[in-house]
């Protein structure tokens, strides 16, 4: 990864290099599936492409630069981190492998070093080997590229075997990104590649409990599930995931939070039930809740092409300011939601 300056908008950039000559195809179709895969994501959580393109042998693409770090960085840099950091970066990237499992996309290698720590915030790049998923909502599978891709220490025991991916998958990798950051080692963590692959397979995750005795017993309960070797026993989707951090933590909003108008949903969603809360004077962060209860039964109904975004970036916001003044949502209806 390099630091550029992109000349024509003056604005400093991250470039990375691929490279991915004659003698290499396959990591050539790689990269033109990243670049086709990111392209496509527009998130407030995932790292956007700017560009791309390819001198002689040498692929490349832009991306913003950011003036953070990576998670393997700080992880060096500071050690073990607090429970709430820990917490804010599972909320993030749950939210963002929500938005990017709804838009039929695996990453298959989340890892330390593809998650960038900006501003109180955790987020996402890098889908280089990410694969696009088939099927419905409930059963969706990913097939990618032939042979084992991903990175070791956080593969899922069935992205070892070779089998049929979905988003639960990622949710593995995340448990394996959060056990490290509150241990500093990996769960599964050995000797060798194959060791390493071998325990993922036929191992058991260690108990936070027992690692780290200090851990809430809600996170090390919630970090164990993402660990589980069967993918039936870890949450069913990055939404399922959401629910369980939203009960179960309270965390202020990002600083750089900001107010977000969606675009009305479209006309074959379902209009969402009231929820019961006295009624009164409300201040701007209850309205705000009801606005982000409205998004968020909308968005589990299902709403297409760029609404969809609107409502998932509007919702992200307006539940971290709900969580932050711990109100009751106000009933959806009476919080009209602005078109634009």
């Amino acid at each position: 990864m390099l630091l550029a300056n992109d000349r024509k908008l003056d604005r400093s950039v991250a470039l990375k290099l691929v490279g991915a000559g004659p003698e290499s195809p396959a990591d050539e179709d790689r990269f033109n599936r990243e670049i086709r895969l990111t392209a496509r994501l527009v998130h407030p959580n995932i790292v956007p492409l700017f560009d791309s393109g390819r001198a002689g042998d040498q692929l490349f693409y832009v991306m913003p630069f950011i003036d953070g770090e990576t998670l393997r960085d700080r992880l060096n840099r500071l050690g073990p981190r607090p429970e709430t950091e820990v917490e804010r970066v599972l909320q993030d990237l749950a939210e963002a492998l929500a938005y990017a499992h709804a838009s039929g996309v695996v990453h298959r290698d989340l890892k330390p070093e593809n998650i960038f720590w900006y501003g109180g915030r955790a987020l996402l790049a890098d889908f280089g080997i990410a694969s696009v998923m088939h099927g419905t909502a409930s059963h969706t599978e990913v097939h990618g590229t032939q042979g084992i891709l991903g990175t070791a220490n956080y593969m899922s025991p069935e992205q070892v075997g070779g089998e049929d991916l979905d988003g639960r998958s990622d949710l593995y990798s995340l448990g394996c990104v959060a056990f490290e950051l509150l241990v500093t080692t990996p769960p599964f963590a050995r000797d060798s590649f194959v060791a390493t692959l071998a325990a993922h397979v036929t191992g058991e995750a260690p108990r936070l409990a027992k690692v780290r005795p200090e851990t809430s017993a809600t996170l090390a309960a919630t970090i164990d599930r993402l660990l589980a070797r069967s993918r039936d026993q870890r949450p069913a989707t990055a939404a399922a995931l959401l629910d369980i951090l939203s009960a179960s933590t309270t965390k202020p909003a990002p600083p750089h939070a900001s107010h977000l108008t969606a675009p009305s949903p479209s006309p074959a969603s379902p209009t969402p039930p009231p929820s019961p809360v006295a009624a009164g004077p409300r201040s701007e962060a209850e309205q705000l809740c009801a606005a982000g209860h409205a998004l968020f039964v909308r968005s589990r109904h299902g709403v297409e092409g760029g609404a969809r975004n609107g409502l998932e970036m509007a919702r992200s916001t307006s539940s971290r300011r709900c969580r932050r003044t711990r109100t009751a949502p106000p009933p959806a209806r009476d919080w009209p939601i602005s078109s634009t």
